[in-house]
């Protein structure tokens, strides 16, 4: 069986994001069952231990709280694969034990015996472990600070020994508690004990080699109240480099306690909650003398009350000191003096100061003085504590109104002149002269700046907001957790910006200069408000002067709409984080994204993704030859014919989508199908999404063109049908019409009207006027009685209605006339739909004409009508008028 510990540490950032709809926290374990069993196994009595073996041979033994005897424990070592080299057994109640029960653990090298009841200890008890480096007895019933109490029994090759837990008050012959002598134990180098009141470290202990002494109360069941700290406390730890006096309660400490600790690097006063900052200058005082490197000095004040002022007094000395790094974490701090930050050390590298209650002061504008921090610490508290804690804290000893002198002579104001002059960036305030606000200065050497949840509540509208000095080398800043809810002015003069944090700021709008930073990489915007912005055409390039940013985090921003230019100017972009969201329609330009390889679109509504965005993943991931990675957890992806193109890349890039197993599709039926239904059913969905489409069109096409033909044949046909038709119905509804006259048979205006070609005017005005007038008739020329200004078409419709006959002069001319085409084939409607019983078109052939050149209703109406023929021959001519004259009349 595999045992999977995982301790996981939440942040109290992490707790901020619970606003979004879900808290993503996802572990993946790929270790194969015959791996798993090389690295941890049951082992020991009855399998009631875990073994974990690391370094291939050595064997970590884990028997702890397993109601196992230490010499079944020892004895069952030999049936484990590997060197057992660390052996924990504590909190089995072992009670007293001698050296044979450690019988097969001879290789053991780290041992735990904590909580076990021990009561006393034989001298050779560890003679069989000769490797023996690193002992737990910690949470036993040992007599160690009884005066006589030997550590014989201890090996001489113990480098680490835990004791702590075993002070149980004043021993038997009530006589004061003691250290015990370690002075034999040459290799010795951490000691962890208890730290007992009024008690020094010994003569004992000035020969050994301790880098490391620990006596805080902060670890469960330990035991610390040093109350006072003197000046003979520490004196023989001269070799000590690391020194926890956290949780001692400790309330004062003389300026000589720590002057003999040379090799001093790292100080722990915190947790002791009565200490408070008046000591603190006697501490800095001693600190001149050693090679501290880390100070922590914080939480040494009660969590509730008024808030503290930190004066020039407390630190003074630490301008003489190595200070590196310096923690004054959650000590009501509210305001510093004016001019203190002058005294900071010039070794100075990273600074704490989280969870105060700092107020506005010069102070801010001088932290230019601190010239050689890289990274501040700034953060504030953005919970509120526990009412239940205030009965469980000591009494709050400090007041407010504690002096602010001393003798510390570099607190004097010459001398605080002095240190400033020599820091270009450093603001000196003379007290006799009122403050004059300016551009605050950051340390010139300053890399990285946390400042966030502080709830600082702020408009940058545009306003210029330069930071001095302009060649500084702030590189990462945070400032997430505040209220800057318009960001529309410039932070100049940060050339090396390359981090921001600012989430968390209910930011609504954002200038499209504010975000001038030219070498920022990493850009976090997440928890705002910038959905509506976004999706505004004239907000929609707030990111086109960030060209080298490679990471953007834009969660949690009510994003609904893109534009498809609002990150087209990011080529370096690597990572987009859009997740929570509520964006449907995912459709930007990333073609200019040329080294895009991670899209974050978990939780939002997006359905699929276009063909040029994935396109374009898988160009630069060729191209920049790494994988590229989707994230579309949460999202409801349309599983049907519609998306199917999507659908199949998915399927051949599963891997690619981060948590694909826990995707869900949503059919064209509105059913859900999870990702192991996906991936049985993409292979059939093609089949199933095979259309006739292409053979529909064709189809379509082929029957629209058949009948377009035939339609076209039928219309071609009847092509004068119809026009006489559509003039007929045009007739009836919008012509004048003469009322019959029901008196008279006929009705006609005309005799006849004279239908010829232009080329035969000299027959019609020599030939046919005469005769026919001549002998009383009336006819229709229409260059003559056509009217002026009337359509020509209703001029010859009028003219064959009006007339009793339409006579057709056929010549070789006559066909060439569009217009003597379309008097032929109206007179024939006539004839056929209106004047049928007698007709009305009499055909006179002037000349002979190739049956080639008539049309096929004109050779058809030739060969079923009789027509006649004109001749020059004297009586023949006479017949031709004469049967002329009675086809008009009949």
């Amino acid at each position: 069986m595999v045992k999977i510990y995982i301790y996981i540490y939440l942040h109290k950032d992490w707790l901020n994001t619970m606003s979004k709809l879900y808290l993503y926290l996802i572990f993946s374990v790929l270790v194969s069952k015959s791996k798993a069993k090389d690295l941890y196994m049951e082992c020991g009595p009855r399998n009631a231990c875990g073994c974990e073996k690391f370094d291939n041979i050595s064997v970590r033994m884990d028997c702890e709280a397993r109601h196992v005897r230490l010499s079944e424990t020892c004895d069952s070592i030999r049936n484990i694969s590997g060197e057992v080299t660390e052996l924990f057994i504590g909190g089995n109640n072992l009670g007293n034990f001698g050296m044979n029960e450690f019988h097969g653990c001879e290789g053991v090298t780290i041992l735990g015996l904590q909580f076990n009841q021990i009561t006393r200890m034989e001298e050779n008890v560890f003679k069989k472990l000769k490797n023996l480096t690193v002992l737990d007895l910690s949470r036993n019933n040992l007599r160690i600070y009884e005066h006589g109490f030997k550590t014989t029994f201890i090996p001489q090759t113990v480098q680490i020994l835990r004791m702590k837990g075993n002070f149980y008050g004043k021993n038997d012959n009530n006589d004061l508690p003691t250290y015990p002598s370690f002075s034999r134990l040459k290799r010795l180098q951490e000691l962890h004990i208890d730290g007992i009141n009024g008690v020094n470290f010994g003569l004992s202990y000035a020969d050994m080699n301790l880098t490391q002494v620990d006596i805080s109360g902060l670890v469960k069941y330990s035991y610390c109240n040093v109350t006072e700290i003197t000046n003979t406390t520490f004196q023989h730890l001269s070799s000590v480099k690391s020194l926890n006096l956290s949780g001692c309660s400790v309330r004062n400490i003389f300026a000589g306690a720590f002057i003999n600790l040379l090799q001093l690097q790292t100080l722990d006063l915190s947790f002791n909650r009565q200490l408070g900052f008046t000591p603190l200058s006697n501490v800095s005082y001693g600190l001149q003398f050693t090679n501290i490197k880390v100070l922590n000095y914080s939480h040494v004040y009660t969590t509730f009350g008024t808030g503290t002022k930190l004066y020039k007094k407390d630190i003074c000395y630490l301008r003489n000191t190595t200070l590196k790094e310096m923690v004054l974490d959650n000590n009501r701090i509210e305001l510093i003096e004016t001019n203190a930050a002058i005294l900071a050390p010039r070794s100075l590298e990273t600074g704490y100061i989280r969870q105060n209650k700092f107020t506005f002061g010069p102070y801010i504008l001088q932290m230019g003085c601190l010239e050689g921090v890289k990274t501040l610490y700034l953060e504030c508290p953005d919970f509120q504590f526990s009412p239940l804690a205030y009965s469980l804290e000591p009494e709050d000893l400090h007041e407010n109104t504690r002096s602010s002198t001393s003798n510390c002579p570099y607190m004097a104001e010459n001398e605080l002149q002095k240190i400033a002059e020599k820091n270009k960036d450093c603001l000196y305030y003379d007290p006799k002269i009122p403050v004059r606000l300016q551009y605050p200065r950051i340390p010139p050497s300053l890399q990285s700046f946390y400042f966030h949840d502080c709830a600082m509540t702020y408009k940058t509208i545009s306003i210029d907001y330069k930071v001095f000095p302009k060649n500084n080398n702030l590189s990462y800043l945070d400032v997430s957790g505040n209220i800057f809810d318009a960001m529309t002015g410039h932070m100049n003069n940060l050339p090396e910006l390359r981090y921001i944090g600012l989430s968390r700021n209910y930011c609504k709008a954002i200038g499209l200069t504010t975000l001038n930073w030219e070498q920022l990489e990493n850009l976090q915007l997440d928890i705002n408000f910038l959905g509506t912005a976004l999706a505004n055409s004239d907000r929609a390039n707030i990111f086109d002067n960030l060209p080298n940013l490679k990471i953007l985090n834009l969660s949690s921003n009510g994003i609904t709409t893109l534009l498809s230019r609002t990150f087209h100017r990011l080529q370096k972009l690597r990572h987009l984080d859009l997740s929570f969201n509520n964006i449907e329609n995912f459709d930007l330009n990333i073609k200019p994204l040329k080294n895009l390889l991670m899209i974050d679109l978990q939780v939002n509504s997006v359905h699929t993704l276009k063909g040029n965005i994935i396109q374009q993943l898988e160009q630069n991931s060729k191209r920049l030859n790494t994988s590229f990675a989707v994230d579309l957890r949460n999202n409801s992806i349309s599983y049907g014919c519609d998306n199917l193109h999507f659908l199949q890349w998915l399927a051949t890039h599963e891997h690619n989508f981060v948590g694909f197993n826990s995707y869900w599709f949503v059919a064209d039926n509105s059913s859900i199908l999870s990702s192991d239904d996906f991936k049985r059913d993409i292979e059939h969905l093609p089949k199933r999404c095979k259309t006739y489409v292409v053979l529909i069109v064709i189809c379509s096409i082929s029957v629209a063109v058949f009948l377009s033909i035939v339609i076209g044949g039928v219309i071609y046909k009847n092509r004068w049908k119809l026009r006489y038709l559509l003039f007929m119905s045009k007739r009836r509804y919008f012509g004048y019409r003469r009322l019959d006259d029901e008196t008279i048979i006929e009705n006609y205006k005309y005799d006849a009207f004279i239908s010829y070609a232009e080329e035969n005017i000299r027959f019609i005005r020599d030939r046919i006027i005469p005769e026919l007038e001549g002998r009383g008739l009336s006819l229709c020329i229409h260059q003559r009685d056509f009217l002026a200004g009337n359509d020509v078409t209703d001029n010859i419709i009028n003219a064959i209605k009006s007339s009793k006959k339409t006579i057709t002069i056929l010549s070789n001319g006559f066909f060439r006339s569009k217009w003597c085409i379309y008097e032929f084939n109206m007179a024939r409607m006539e004839t056929i739909y209106s004047r049928e019983d007698r007709g009305c078109l009499v055909i006179v052939m002037l000349e002979k004409i190739p049956a080639a050149r008539m049309s096929a209703e004109m050779l058809e109406w030739i060969k079923i009508n009789s027509y006649i023929e004109y001749t020059t021959d004297e009586e023949g001519e006479a017949l031709f008028w004469e049967k002329l004259r009675i086809g008009i009349e009949n």
